[in-house]
């Protein structure tokens, strides 16, 4: 499971309980840090089915990944919009990022990965 990778996995258990995939994401926001990190904001398929958010107004549920001391990166294609499929494998002390698509292929090595917010909102 994915979650068991995230450094404050309680940051996604606030909204679901049963754990969202991690295939045909919308990239919404793409940032490179100075401080060697990377931030990829994505909307998810899945909407929270914690009850306060079943509730809500929104229709959509975005959530950002900040992966923190980038060693390696390779990007190849960019599209208007990617819809990416989202992949991280444990490896000795680092990560192997993997988002790919038909139009998109974005590979890198982290060290740790955090969930630096997740939201609702209508789109």
């Amino acid at each position: 499971m994915w979650i068991n990778h995230i450094e404050n996995p309680e940051r996604v258990n606030k909204f679901f309980t049963a754990l969202p995939q991690l295939d045909n994401l919308l990239i919404t926001t793409f940032s490179l840090e100075k401080d060697h990190s990377l931030k990829i904001g994505v909307e998810l398929n899945q909407f929270p089915d914690k009850r306060l958010y079943k509730l809500s107004d929104g229709n959509t549920c975005a959530i950002t990944f900040h992966f923190t001391d980038l060693i390696d990166i390779t990007i190849q294609g960019w599209a208007e919009e990617n819809y990416i499929d989202l992949s991280f494998n444990k490896y000795s002390c680092y990560f192997k990022v993997k988002c790919y698509s038909k139009s998109c292929s974005i590979k890198f090595l982290c060290r740790k990965i955090y969930i630096s917010d997740v939201g609702v909102y209508v789109t």
